[in-house]
């Protein structure tokens, strides 16, 4: 590590690449990845990802950089095409299981003193066991991967799934 140390003291990302160039075979050589990462990450935009999966490829700095492209496709209810670009997810399964929930509008429901949310398709996969729900929320359908709701006067969410 002392190698690693002198070669980018200056902590710049010519640095970091430099040393990556000089020593591909380094033990530091995930090290210089995540500052090299964390210094071109910064525009945080699916393109500046994209980028840095392609560069780091099957590394754990390349693994971040598609966990980070997951998280912006999916804020964007895009798992589907996310998943079609990148097969090679290693949480392919887990996003799959989530892709039926994703779709769907959910909506409100007020049965028997207490709130849930139920899929546009009728289902109730938020079985009605709330206290209350954000103001905000009681009229209008919801697309989000997590639901707020407000429990013992405590602002929480569930997954679509039902988690918390």
């Amino acid at each position: 590590m002392l190698v690693f140390e002198q070669e980018t003291a200056g902590k710049s990302l010519a640095e970091y690449e430099a040393f990556l160039e000089k020593y591909p075979q380094s033990r530091a050589k995930e090290e210089a990845r995540k500052h090299i990462f964390d210094k071109l990450a910064y525009p945080h935009s699916s393109e500046v990802y994209e980028q840095l999966y392609r560069r780091f490829g099957d590394s754990p700095t390349g693994h971040l950089a598609l966990h980070w492209l997951r998280f912006l496709y999916q804020e964007q209810n895009q798992e589907g095409v996310f998943l079609k670009k990148f097969p090679q997810y290693i949480h392919k399964e887990k996003v799959q299981k989530l892709l039926p929930y994703n779709a769907l509008d959910y909506l409100p429901v007020f049965i028997n003193g207490r709130y849930g949310y139920s899929a546009a398709n009728g289902e109730l996969p938020i079985a009605c066991r709330l206290d209350s729900l954000p103001q905000a929320h009681l009229c209008e359908p919801l697309q989000s991967s997590w639901l707020p709701f407000i429990e013992e006067g405590k602002l929480g969410a569930v997954g679509q799934a039902g988690g918390r």
